[in-house]
C-alpha cells in the first residue's frame, strides 16, 4: 500500500507541476483524496510519511478541490500558492509567465498575463472578485470581451493586493475571463505573483 500511495503522491506532484487542463485536475484531486484518506488510518502512519505528506495534501487539496469552471450556485472560495503555477494553470493560459517554486516570474525586461477562465455550473455571477500576493510590483486586472480587454484596476505596488472586485457591468454571466498581466523592467529575472485568491457568488 504504501508504494501505491507513494505513486499516486508522485502523479499528484508532478501534475500540480506540469499539468495543464481540468483533466489533470481531476486526477491530482482523486489522488490527494485517497492520499488524505489513507494517511488516517493506522496503517497509513507508519507506512506512508504521512508528516511530510500531510502538509502538502492540506496546502494542495483544498484548492484542487474547487472546479474553477464549474462553480456551483451560492458562495464559492478558492486560494492558492501558486508553486510552480499549481492550480491555476488548470483554468488558465499563460504568456511571458515563468513558473517557480514560489509561483510565476518574469523574464528580465519582459511582461507576461495569464488570461484567467472563471464559469459556472449553473446560474451566473452576481458577485466576483480577486486577490493578488506580488513579489514584484505591479499588476493590471482586465476583463476579456471578445477580443477587446476592459481594465478592472492597475495595482502598482507590491505584496497584497487586497481584494480586487470585479464591477456590475461584467457580471450576470456564467463565464469571464480576466487577465492578469505584470512587466519587469530590471535587468534580472524576477518572482512576480506569489499566491491568488477568488470569491464568488452565482446565482
Amino acid at each position: 500500500d504504501g508504494w501505491h500511495y507513494s505513486r499516486l503522491f508522485a502523479e499528484a506532484m508532478q501534475l500540480m507541476a506540469t499539468g495543464a487542463t481540468a483533466g489533470d485536475a481531476a486526477v491530482v484531486r482523486d489522488n490527494l483524496r485517497a492520499i488524505a484518506d489513507f494517511i488516517t488510518t493506522d496503517q497509513g502512519r507508519y507506512v506512508f510519511s504521512a508528516a511530510v505528506v500531510r502538509p502538502m495534501v492540506n496546502r494542495y487539496l483544498p484548492a484542487v478541490e474547487t472546479n474553477l469552471q464549474a462553480l456551483p450556485p451560492g458562495r464559492s472560495s478558492w486560494r492558492d500558492e501558486l508553486a510552480y503555477g499549481s492550480t491555476m494553470k488548470f483554468y488558465a493560459r499563460t504568456v511571458g509567465l515563468v513558473p517557480g517554486l514560489w509561483g510565476y516570474g518574469l523574464e528580465a525586461g519582459d511582461s507576461g498575463f495569464a488570461e484567467w477562465t472563471l464559469k459556472t455550473a449553473s446560474g451566473v455571477f452576481k458577485e466576483l472578485k480577486v486577490g493578488f500576493g506580488l513579489a514584484h510590483a505591479g499588476l493590471t486586472l482586465s476583463v476579456k470581451r471578445g477580443d477587446r480587454l476592459e481594465t478592472v484596476t492597475v495595482h502598482s505596488g507590491g505584496g497584497d493586493t487586497g481584494w480586487l472586485t470585479i464591477p456590475e457591468e461584467f457580471l450576470g454571466t456564467p463565464e469571464i475571463t480576466l487577465v492578469v498581466a505584470g512587466s519587469n523592467s530590471g535587468p534580472s529575472g524576477a518572482i512576480w505573483m506569489c499566491n491568488a485568491r477568488m470569491e464568488a457568488l452565482i446565482e
